[in-house]
């Protein structure tokens, strides 16, 4: 959690924002929807690629 600060050594692979300034203007208090639509975009392909060198 970015609340915690920083997590030293760690290789992140998904960093998604889900505060309200985020989604509220496009999705209102639907915080799942943005957080599908978000997953659904990503290129899962080039994600494994990044994860797994």
């Amino acid at each position: 959690m970015h609340n915690n600060g920083a997590v030293w050594g760690a290789k992140p692979v998904i960093a998604i924002d889900v505060f309200e300034h985020a989604y509220y203007k496009d999705y209102g208090p639907d915080r799942s929807s943005y957080i599908d639509a978000f997953l659904k975009n990503l290129n899962w392909k080039q994600i494994n690629t990044i994860y797994l060198s």
